[in-house]
């Protein structure tokens, strides 16, 4: 996916419905496999094993057919395309402009891959019919549910003024803030709700 001239490895893993992004600094067979790599390995980590790997018929991504000897990957034809996945990027690209409409000052270049990665949590706490459940993606993989307090609590580019962890070491001097000017980027997906 290429956002506001920014490039993304999004991956769809089914049956889970969860979305996976991985910012590219290129669109290399190194950068790809590195984010194919992480994305497996996040799958990995909460005991889910990718058997098969559909890509895009991308000349960079055929190239990783042999990187994972456990995984098979396999491209598509030429001319081809995965709906199922390029109608997730479709929703994912809608909810980023949505987001930067509602956004009051104009967003940084810089900001994107965060944009992208606040969009896909979202879509990823977010049911959907093809689970039965009821439950979302996200749930399925962590096996808790969000703390919607926390995690909805504040959306992309809000401003918060965010308790300054060095003032407590110096807690009697006055000349040190307590909190600082922030802007809300996503939620760390963690207990604490960070």
């Amino acid at each position: 996916m290429t956002a506001a001239g920014e490039q993304f490895l999004v991956s769809l893993s089914s049956p889970l419905e969860l979305l996976l992004n991985f910012h590219l600094k290129s669109q290399s067979k190194e950068a790809l496999r590195a984010g194919l790599h992480e994305q497996i390995n996040t799958l990995r980590s909460r005991g889910f094993e990718p058997n098969r790997i559909m890509v895009d018929s991308f000349k960079s991504l055929v190239a990783v057919q042999n990187a994972f000897p456990s995984i098979e990957v396999d491209p598509s034809g030429a001319g081809y395309h995965l709906d199922k996945i390029d109608t997730k990027i479709r929703r994912i690209k809608e909810i980023m402009r949505s987001v930067i409409a509602g956004v009051p000052y104009k967003l940084a270049k810089e900001r994107i891959k965060d944009l992208a990665t606040y969009t896909i949590s979202r879509m990823n706490i977010k049911s959907t019919s093809a689970l039965n459940d009821g439950t979302c993606p996200g749930v399925h993989f962590t096996g808790q549910k969000p703390d919607y307090r926390s995690e909805l609590n504040l959306a992309f580019g809000d401003y918060v003024e965010a308790y300054n962890p060095k003032a407590a070491e110096r807690s009697n001097d006055v000349t040190m803030a307590r909190t600082e000017p922030c802007i809300v980027l996503y939620p760390m997906a963690n207990r604490n709700g960070s």
